[in-house]
This record gives structure tokens, sequence and C-alpha cells, in this order.
């Protein structure tokens, strides 16, 4: 997978911070990139092409289309010269731009295939998780990734420093509590996790109704088979 500068996951979609009412997906994320390096108006990008290609830019740009890969190949062949910006002191060749247009475009489209499966009649830029099921999935992939590949360093102090930033509060008070490091910097042993484990336990057979009293017999054994 081609990557950004920066280690960012350009390919996942995530809330626009102009627009969060919607989306950023990847056709977008890598049209606004490229066009921020492009040099003057937007009408002059392909000025002698004789079509309204600026239009159809401009919805990539805010993502209302996705592009077909003949358009891609066509408008960033590699023959097609662009005009970048003076500062740019390494513009990217036309090659990198149209393989980062279709791996764009391939997995906006697979993303849209996603939520129409998993969530009909909700539009793919939708930005509620609770309505769009894929970006829970796409949530999930994320901090996977800033949990295992992300902190990958030769300095082990930057990666626990790394993956703690990347683990959110709930986690680690509850799912992740037990290959977290204590205040003293080591792991909490078998006997801590157990006796935490035991107190939350405890702690949620205290808010049960009286008349599951036959469902806290039941789970007591299993207390007792995690303290062994």
């Amino acid at each position: 997978m081609p990557e950004l500068p920066g280690g960012d996951l350009w390919f996942l979609p995530r809330v626009d911070t102009e627009h969060p009412e919607r989306l950023v997906l990847p056709v977008a994320v890598i049209t606004r990139r490229w066009r921020g390096q492009i040099k003057g108006p937007i009408e002059g990008i392909w000025r002698d092409a004789g079509d309204d290609r600026h239009r159809t830019l401009q919805a990539w740009l805010v993502g209302e289309a996705t592009p077909s890969p003949h358009k891609l190949e066509e408008w960033f062949s590699d023959d097609q010269k662009f005009q970048y910006r003076a500062e740019l002191t390494e513009p990217p060749r036309t090659r990198v731009v149209r393989t980062l247009l279709l791996w764009a475009r391939v997995l906006e489209t697979s993303w849209k295939t996603l939520v129409a499966g998993l969530t009909p009649n909700v539009a793919p830029d939708e930005p509620d998780p609770m309505r769009n099921k894929a970006l829970q999935l796409a949530q999930l992939f994320r901090l996977a990734h800033q949990l295992t590949i992300a902190p990958q360093t030769k300095d082990a102090v930057t990666a626990d420093c790394m993956f703690l930033a990347a683990v959110q509060d709930w986690l680690a008070r509850e799912d992740c509590r037990s290959i977290l490091p204590l205040h003293d910097g080591r792991l909490p042993a078998s006997e801590e996790c157990a006796a935490w484990m035991s107190a939350e336990y405890l702690r949620f057979v205290r808010l049960l109704p009286a008349s599951n009293a036959t469902l806290r017999t039941s789970r007591s054994s299993t207390v007792t088979f995690v303290l062994r």
C-alpha cells in the first residue's frame, strides 16, 4: 500500500475537519493533497485539454464522484506535465500521482460496497458510526494499527510511549489493563490481574437485582476458577 509522508492512514475514511457532517473518502484525500501542490487556479491545470476536467476534479475534491480507471490513465498519463508550486523541492512524478489515485479509487469503491452491504440506505460518507457500521470497522483497524504496527521502532522507550498514547482510557481501565505497565514500569502479575477481575465481577454482581440470585451463584464458580 503506497504511503504518504507522516505515516498517515490516508486510505481510511475519516471525519472531514471542515465539514464534520461527512467523511473524507480516499479519492478526496489524494486529490486534495495533489491539488495543494499545483500552481495556479484549478481551471488551468489542463488548460489545453479542451474539456471541463476542472469541474470533474472539483467533484473529486469534495467527494461527489469516484473516478474511473480509464479517466485516471488518460488524465495522468506519463507524458502529462503539471505545474507545481515553486517551493516544492521534489514535485511528485505523474506516475506516482496516478498510482495513488488508482489505489484510492479501488479502496473507495470497496468502501461504498461495504457500507451498502452492512447498512443499506446509509450514505458512504455518513460520519455517525452508530448508523454507518463500516466506520466502526475502520476505527478498529486504525486502533489495531496504532497498537501494533505504528509503535514499531528501534527505540523501546519511544515505542512504549506510542503504544500507551494509542490506548484509549476505557481500554486502559478494562480490556487492556492486564497488558499495560503499572506505575513502576512492570507488567501486572497474574495474581494482580485475578484480583482486579474478581473485584470487577463483585462490583457487577452487586448491581444485579435480587431476582438474579441464581445468576450470582452460578457465576461465583467462575471467580473461584480465576483466582486458582
